[in-house]
């Protein structure tokens, strides 16, 4: 069972659900700009006065399709975050967790990608809605490395949105450009990639300071 199907299992089938997970089947054929509502109430075998009772129009549809995923990965982020172990072992499982997570559901990612136009608004909201439960699990691993010696004193949330920025250009790379998997190398290669950049040895700098 992947990540899709496990939380499609322990879901709540509520009529919100039903509407939900069908738009998001719909999306992944269609588009969101294919997303008719004669459609979703077939797929989802409900009317369409039901869908329009909780769902104003098939922006907020689909914008609730995001939210249910960015809720989804939340939890996903903050179970990744207490791994036991020390901060190195946790961050990792948090890399590995975001791009687990994009390639089990990797139509999803590749029709958000196409999908944004016209939504960048009501998208950006939503995301600065969920950023602080998103980034905190993150920020705590990087703070708590620093605090112990094992990370330079950097500005965490310059840490996070680097990290962040790094995998989403990867992932979409991969997906869109490459059509390749994300697999376990990738992961160890932005691990390093965040706790070593690609220089060997100390840099000019830090040779001046030492002189």
């Amino acid at each position: 069972m992947d990540v899709t199907e496990a939380t499609v299992s322990t879901r709540k089938t509520t009529p919100q659900s039903i509407i939900l997970d069908a738009a998001q089947h719909l999306i992944l054929q269609n588009g969101y700009a294919g997303l008719s509502m004669r459609d979703l109430s077939r797929d989802s075998g409900l009317a369409k006065g039901t869908i329009y009772y909780y769902f104003q129009d098939k922006e907020e549809i689909y914008l609730n399709v995001v939210e249910r995923d960015l809720l989804n990965m939340q939890t996903r982020i903050q179970a990744a975050a207490q791994t036991p172990g020390d901060c190195t072992t946790r961050l990792r499982a948090v890399i590995s967790a975001y791009f687990d997570l994009a390639q089990a559901n990797r139509s999803i990612f590749i029709a958000r990608l196409r999908e944004i136009s016209g939504m960048e608004s009501a998208l950006r909201n939503l995301l600065q809605r969920h950023r602080t439960a998103l980034m905190q699990p993150i920020a705590d691993i990087i703070e708590e490395g620093i605090a112990n010696g094992i990370f330079r004193p950097l500005q965490p949330q310059m840490v996070i949105t680097s990290l962040i920025g790094m995998m989403n250009s990867f992932v979409t790379h991969r997906f869109l450009i490459e059509q390749g998997d994300i697999t376990p190398e990738v992961v160890e290669h932005t691990l390093d990639l965040v706790l070593h950049g690609i220089q060997c040895g100390k840099s000019e700098n830090d040779r001046d300071n030492e002189l």
